[in-house]
């Protein structure tokens, strides 16, 4: 296996890392769908979802090249933290989408590395 597929590899486990945990615990405390014959759907709930799906949207825009998603978790949770006694169950969502967006950054971290130490062997060789 290449480097190159090792790093796109490893950098697919990075974004299921940042977005499938803080999604199931979105799901889990805020579910989409309403219990009511209407069936209405949750905005709040569509709204963390949209966040939990930062580092996609990440991957997708060329420009942004490192995940930091983490960064917006921590605040959430600091947020959440404070404002504990109102919704108790953001605090256990963001430390989640934190946790996960921690190793999600150290996961492309080792990626970037994977990509550069290939650049510079690809380099060498045509020397």
């Amino acid at each position: 296996m290449s480097r190159r597929v090792r790093a796109k590899l490893i950098h697919v486990i990075g974004l299921l890392i940042c977005v499938i945990p803080p999604a199931l615990s979105v799901i889990e405390h805020f579910p989409i769908l309403s219990e009511t014959p209407k069936k209405q759907v949750s905005m709040f709930g569509v709204l963390l979802l949209a966040i939990c799906c930062v580092p996609f949207w990440k991957s997708i825009k060329a420009f942004l090249r490192s995940p930091s998603a983490w960064k917006a978790w921590l605040v959430i949770f600091l947020i959440s933290y404070l404002l504990n006694a109102i919704i108790a169950e953001m605090v256990v969502i963001s430390s989640i989408g934190l946790a996960s967006g921690i190793i999600g950054c150290a996961v492309f971290k080792i990626e970037r590395w994977y990509v550069s130490r290939g650049e510079k062997k690809e380099v060498s060789n045509h020397v």
